[in-house]
């Protein structure tokens, strides 16, 4: 269906960059603007810290802000048919109430796969715009301020898709709206990001393989170049529901399946799946957890309100 609405944007020449889904966003993304504030507040005053010399807890405000990003995937666009979705509440205040709702937490791994090096570089695949991309952006922020990263990759899509999901305009706009803000704190992080995107620390990628209806496990035989691009990478997160489907393929696995056993192979580098569940399909449960969240919550594997961090080594 995207695909469709995209070729008939494509066939009017005025219309070429136009974006059909771009009110919906910038709906959301202004809806948002409480948590926005907040949650780069709270990043701006450690970046100060940090850049100062006061000790923090590296560790803790890694899984916090690894938290924040995943929770942040609430907000889509596509399950809510293009109705307004924002964040209003104050995403870091929320980290703590929402830890039980992780059935599958490997942040452990993922923290333990950055400390076997020096800092690397990480890949985002990124899933919505919105409040979402504000997460992802906070989180590479830390990163790179903590020495976890050396630098940060980010993967866009190559046009409108699923409604939500960013594209490099969508990148583009959101700086554009934190510089819009009378805000010391968004005003700072935006023109570091600015800087970041200038020196090459930050780089955007887009590729049509994003769009295409492959599953991962076959990227390698299929976008080659995007399969070697991403296998230079420390760690890949994964962000979103519809990449942790192509990830495993949307087949029908037995919930005990070991998440490792349903990529397929598919592992050109260490990567981490963030995903609030939003279809029925999930692996890496231990046995019997299925049945118990069944009976716990009849829509769980539907309704957003539960999520998996599955960590998988490099193949």
């Amino acid at each position: 269906m995207y695909r469709r609405i995209q070729e008939a944007v494509e066939k009017c020449s005025c219309l070429t960059q136009y974006d059909v889904f771009r009110a919906e966003k910038e709906v959301a993304l202004s809806g948002s603007q409480e948590a926005v504030h907040t949650l780069v507040k709270f990043l701006f005053s450690l970046v100060k810290e940090i850049e100062g010399g006061k000790e923090s807890n590296t560790r803790e405000l890694f899984d916090q802000f690894m938290q924040v990003c995943l929770w942040g995937n609430k907000c889509d666009l596509s399950i809510s048919a293009g109705m307004e979705n924002s964040q209003v509440s104050c995403p870091l205040a929320q980290v703590d109430t929402l830890r039980e709702y992780v059935l599958i937490n490997d942040l452990d791994l993922v923290w333990n796969q950055l400390q076997k090096t020096g800092p690397v570089r990480v890949d985002v695949i990124l899933d919505n715009a919105g409040f979402e991309i504000i997460t992802d952006l906070c989180l590479a922020e830390f990163l790179l301020t903590a020495k976890l990263a050396s630098s940060i990759h980010f993967h866009c899509k190559a046009f409108s898709w699923f409604v939500s999901d960013v594209t490099k305009d969508d990148f583009d706009h959101t700086l554009s709206f934190l510089m819009s803000s009378n805000s010391m704190a968004m005003d700072f992080v935006c023109k570091r990001w600015k800087e970041h995107l200038q020196n090459g620390t930050w780089k955007i990628h887009t590729h049509d393989f994003w769009t295409l209806p492959f599953p991962y496990c076959e990227m390698e035989k299929r976008s080659n170049d995007l399969y070697m691009e991403l296998a230079q990478s420390g760690l890949l997160i994964f962000k979103g529901d519809l990449n942790y489907r192509k990830l495993v393929a949307d087949l029908n696995w037995p919930a005990s399946t070991p998440f490792v056993t349903s990529l397929q192979g598919f592992g050109p580098g260490p990567l981490v799946s963030l995903r609030a569940l939003k279809a029925d399909v999930v692996t890496g449960l231990r046995e019997g957890q299925a049945d118990e969240m069944q009976t716990r919550d009849s829509q769980w594997m539907i309704n957003g309100n539960w999520a998996v961090m599955s960590f998988a080594d490099k193949h």
